[in-house]
């Protein structure tokens, strides 16, 4: 459906707040916050950061990761200074700056592909389409509509 980009969100006064824009590599030896395991969001990241998800699997990786339970849990968490986090654009607001800065990656940009998987046989084609119609029409900021 849609392919979007990225971001790393850091607390106000972050020294990457000053960046234009931050290599995946930057990120390992800080404190990150992530959706907790098995989560979907979570494993695009780590599988877009290779750096960072090499980083997750020793004893300082596990220390310098934390987890929230939604995407919401994450962006108050980073806005009381807990740790930095990374974001696809679709969860970002217009309104973010007043609560964390909003920092682009650096080529290669971590991206996901958000698709609509159903099967074959699925008994109400129109209700998938219904929804299709909806999200290509939403007008999602900073992502790249698919009509493949």
């Amino acid at each position: 459906m849609y392919d979007e980009p990225f971001f790393v969100i850091v607390p106000k006064g972050h020294p990457f707040e000053e960046k234009d824009m931050i290599a995946s590599k930057q990120l390992v030896k800080e404190r990150i916050l992530l959706l907790t395991e098995g989560n979907c969001m979570r494993d695009n990241i780590l599988s877009n950061c290779k750096e960072l998800a090499a980083a997750q699997t020793g004893l300082q990786g596990i220390a310098n990761t934390l987890q929230g339970s939604s995407i919401n849990t994450i962006r108050h968490m980073v806005a009381g200074g807990l740790a930095i986090s990374i974001l696809p654009a679709s969860s970002l607001t217009e309104n973010d700056h007043l609560l964390f800065s909003v920092v682009p990656f650096k080529q290669p940009v971590p991206s996901r592909r958000v698709i609509l998987a159903y099967r074959k046989n699925f008994i109400r084609p129109k209700a998938i389409e219904a929804i299709r119609q909806s999200v290509l029409q939403s007008q999602l900021r900073g992502v790249k509509f698919v009509t493949e």
